[in-house]
């Protein structure tokens, strides 16, 4: 990740990098940055999947949190950060992969973890633009997601015309360590549905699927 902190200059510079259409999935702050892109060039998406993602803007709490979270990173170290503060908020209570999230911490640093904290924090409130979304939608969240629970996807389900609703059972946020097997087949089940990525993008009949998956 480079460039601007700003989540819509950071977006409009990533369009630029794009192929003229294209399926996106994001997740958690890539689900904030796919949101932006959707917002800035819905003609060139074909298909949308929101992995743990929100909708509204950053609240004020949020951002306390955030910067508090830099503080203790950057007094602790952001692998010690990752391992005690960050990881039993975002994982299912019965993950063990913690060395490999911390790994990933450390890979990132301090100066990147900043940077990302400053997008989520500048993105616009997304909850509005959704109902002009008229592509296929996936959603998948974790039962156990307390950053993003799943409740919180009933305000997307009434809006979007086109979106497919999945539960991942002992999941936390970080679904990626929790349950990669399941959330690869979901995506690729939800990709092989959609017939031309290049097609012509039109307006989809609303329907809405709600999926529940267990272990």
């Amino acid at each position: 990740m480079s460039g601007s902190g700003d989540m819509s200059a950071y977006v409009a510079d990533l369009l630029q990098q794009l192929p003229p259409r294209f399926l996106l999935v994001g997740f958690s702050l890539g689900g904030l940055v796919a949101l932006e892109m959707i917002a800035q060039a819905p003609d060139r998406i074909a298909g949308l999947a929101l992995i743990c993602a929100g909708f509204g803007a950053e609240t004020e709490k949020g951002v306390i949190a955030r910067r508090n979270d830099e503080m203790r990173a950057e007094t602790a170290g952001i692998a010690l950060h990752a391992e005690q503060d960050v990881w039993p908020r975002f994982c299912a209570k019965n993950v063990t992969q913690k060395t490999d999230y911390t790994e990933m911490a450390q890979a990132v640093g301090l100066d990147l973890y900043r940077r990302q904290n400053d997008l989520a924090i500048s993105r616009k409130d997304s909850v509005d633009r959704l109902s002009r979304i008229d592509v296929p939608v996936l959603l998948v969240t974790g039962a156990e997601d307390r950053l993003c629970p799943p409740d919180r996807h009933e305000i997307a389900q009434q809006k979007i015309a086109d979106v497919s609703v999945v539960v991942i059972e002992d999941a936390g946020h970080m679904i990626p360590f929790d349950k990669p097997g399941e959330l690869s087949r979901h995506i690729y089940e939800w990709v092989t549905k959609i017939e031309d990525v290049t097609a012509p993008r039109v307006k989809n009949v609303k329907h809405s699927i709600t999926a529940q998956t267990t272990t």
